[in-house]
């Protein structure tokens, strides 16, 4: 879990190694002007969570994974404020992937939202949101 502290123009978060459980926690500043979250995932991961609660003056947001074989259990939460930044989810899914969730809380109005699951899963979960609050 990272609080960011201000100014803090760009975020990159990569962890490189062996785990079993990843959690990636970010309070962001408002000073932020980007965010990217990058994992390589090693294939003894079990349990993959990125969680983001973004700042209103945050205009770029990308998240990408590259998920090992076999795939493990994989939550994306965006809690996105407003106005709506620029927001791209990539995930790069093995065959045989048992449970995907991308979760993304999203105000109107809303200019650009990308969210790409590249490969063979068996569950896939996608809620979309998109409140007045």
């Amino acid at each position: 879990m990272l609080l960011i502290p201000e100014p803090c123009p760009s975020i990159t978060v990569m962890p490189l190694g062996t785990y079993v459980t990843i959690t990636v926690m970010l309070l962001v500043p408002e000073s932020c002007s980007s965010i990217t979250v990058m994992l390589l995932i090693p294939e003894n991961c079990h349990s993959i969570t990125v969680m983001l609660l973004i700042p209103e003056s945050c205009p770029s947001i990308t998240v990408m994974l590259l998920i090992p074989k076999p795939c493990p259990s994989i939550t994306v939460m965006l809690l996105i404020p407003k106005p709506c930044p620029s927001i791209t989810v990539m995930l790069l899914i093995p065959k045989l992937c048992p449970s995907i969730t991308v979760m993304l809380l999203i105000p109107k109005p809303c200019p650009s939202i990308t969210v790409m699951l590249l490969g063979n899963y068996v569950t896939s979960q996608y809620y979309y949101n998109a409140a007045d609050t």
